[in-house]
């Protein structure tokens, strides 16, 4: 009975403690009575967007400007070629023939009628290719014929021979109506110097004349006459 009583006393006194030290852990830590407080403003909305681009880029309203003045338009043409040498009125006017035929050549070029064109290139006598010469040495009818760039009133015509000269009979010139008019006839002559410039006054033509006809009768001398170059002097105005 005495020891009921004691564990009795015992238990009364363990729950005096046990309350006693719940009371005191209550009073130490105290009731967490105020959660964190909730967030009453929330991070604010952006309420100024990013405003709006209300400048664009100017649109450009000056374009390059088209080109109001072009290059000019080239009113003056290139003057023709002003090579040749004018013809001056009352004034002699000397020139070397630009083409010719011929009624036999020795060679297509070399002794060719073309060796007569332009002025002399035979430096001596003798029987050089730049020259022309007929087919044959002996024959007693040949002829050598040229053309000019300006015609002219006629004044003096000259013959350069170069190999064997004398067997020249007839001179002829050449209108611009294509008329051959004789203005020198004369017999083949021996022992003419060589090199020899024949030359020949022209006379009463009282037309322009763009050509020159030689005749020749190779069958006295029985050789080549042999002609390098022919030049027409005369006046492009009367």
């Amino acid at each position: 009975m005495k020891g009921s009583r004691f564990l009795l006393v015992g238990l009364i006194v363990w729950l005096a403690v046990a309350a006693l030290a719940c009371s005191l852990v209550g009073d130490d830590t105290p009731a967490v009575t105020d959660e964190a407080p909730a967030v009453t403003e929330e991070m604010p909305a952006i309420t100024e967007e990013a405003p709006a681009v209300t400048e664009e880029t100017p649109v450009v309203t000056e374009e390059t400007p088209a080109a109001t003045e072009e290059t000019p338009a080239v009113t003056e043409e290139t003057p023709a070629a002003t090579t040749e040498v004018p013809p001056l009125q009352g004034e002699f006017f000397e020139q070397w023939a630009v083409t010719a035929t011929a009624s036999s050549e020795y060679g297509s070029v070399d002794w060719a009628a073309i060796q007569a064109i332009g002025a002399p290139n035979t430096q001596e006598c003798g029987d050089f290719a730049t020259a022309w010469a007929s087919s044959t040495s002996d024959s007693s009818y040949e002829w050598l014929e040229l053309r000019y760039a300006i015609p002219v009133f006629p004044d003096q015509i000259r013959i350069y021979e170069t190999y064997y000269p004398g067997s020249i009979i007839r001179l002829e010139v050449v209108t611009a109506g294509s008329d051959y008019i004789v203005v020198w006839e004369d017999g083949p002559r021996t022992g003419e110097d060589c090199p020899h410039v024949l030359t020949i006054p022209v006379e009463g033509i009282e037309e322009r004349v763009f050509g020159v006809r030689i005749t020749l009768d190779q069958s006295i001398i029985q050789s080549w006459n042999e002609i390098d170059a022919v030049q027409l002097i005369g006046r492009a105005f009367d």
